[in-house]
């Protein structure tokens, strides 16, 4: 009866979220390159970082991802260049991506500067149909398999930033596919792999000398879904130990806390949980992140002084 009651309320629940495909990181703002090209090169320094995920743990299928990304500025020529790999896996669902960024920063003033963001990449899309457990053996959907389907992958994003704001505007995947008509690529909406259009804000409140405060959201909207949003606030001590916590609609909380080490590899962990019907089946959401900076100015300038 147990299985049975999780049966209907995950089919509730991916049915008002059928179409949001993209996966949701809870530490989005430490890796925006994955969701807006444009963000690519906006630091002052390179920028190694992975990303570990495990959804709904505790539930036997839940998704998981793993990325891995790259991040460089070109200041001197006002261009960004970057790229990621990530794999997702929902069930028998199993999605590799690569995807390499391209970015363009203008100089709006002394201060600021508009960004204008391309990604081009591939998706290698499998999903194995014929491994799942059915009651109708004669039913021939679930004697198909796609495997290693690739799938181009096109993005284009703006950013804009200066030294304390930071807003973005996305679409990562510009064009629609629709698995159930051979991975066709189109224009039109698509119950697969549905284009997805994302804005992001937030802004440094600087406190004192060693503290800081940052508010921000990340929202997502895909036609035929719900909208989405993540409304986080985030502290920092001396920019080396950082917490926060999110609210995501349609009912999930995140809480987490990173550590910076010498100024140059940060690790990070979040826990997510859901106030919606799911919890009586998940134990919770887990995330790590870590990332690695180096290149920096100040480095710079330090070797050349000594």
């Amino acid at each position: 009866m147990k299985k049975l009651l999780f049966l209907i309320v995950l089919g509730s629940f991916v049915g008002k979220t059928n179409a949001q495909q993209e996966y949701l990181y809870s530490q989005y703002f430490n890796n925006l390159i994955y969701y807006n090209p444009a963000a690519t090169g906006a630091n002052d320094y390179h920028t190694a970082t992975a990303f570990f995920r495990k959804q709904w743990a505790g539930v036997k299928g839940s998704p998981w991802n793993g990325l891995v990304s790259y991040d460089a500025p070109f200041q001197k020529v006002n261009m960004g260049l970057g790229g990621f790999v990530s794999r997702e896996v929902v069930g028998v669902t199993y999605n590799t991506s690569f995807m390499v960024n391209y970015a363009y920063h203008v100089k709006t003033s002394e201060k600021t500067k508009l960004a204008f963001g391309i990604g081009a990449g591939l998706d290698v899309y499998t999903s194995r149909l014929n491994e799942l457990t059915y009651w109708d053996e004669d039913d021939a959907v679930y004697a198909q398999a796609i495997n290693g389907k690739v799938i181009p992958h096109f993005g284009f994003g703006m950013f804009f930033h200066m030294e304390q704001l930071r807003v973005g505007i996305s679409i990562p995947r510009l064009f629609n596919i629709n698995t159930d008509e051979l991975m066709k690529i189109t224009l039109k909406n698509s119950p697969n792999l549905a284009r997805h259009f994302y804005m992001t804000a937030e802004y440094d409140f600087k406190i004192g000398e060693k503290w800081k405060l940052t508010p921000g959201t990340m929202m997502r909207y895909v036609i035929n879904a719900p909208f989405q949003a993540d409304i986080s606030l985030r502290a920092s001590f001396k920019d080396e130990v950082f917490f926060g916590t999110s609210y995501r609609t349609l009912g999930f909380v995140s809480i987490y806390a990173q550590y910076k080490i010498k100024n140059l590899c940060l690790i990070g962990y979040a826990f997510d949980f859901t106030t919606s019907a799911m919890k009586t089946f998940s134990q919770g959401t887990h995330e790590v992140v870590l990332s690695f900076e180096f290149l920096k100015k100040d480095n710079k300038a330090k070797a050349s002084m000594d």
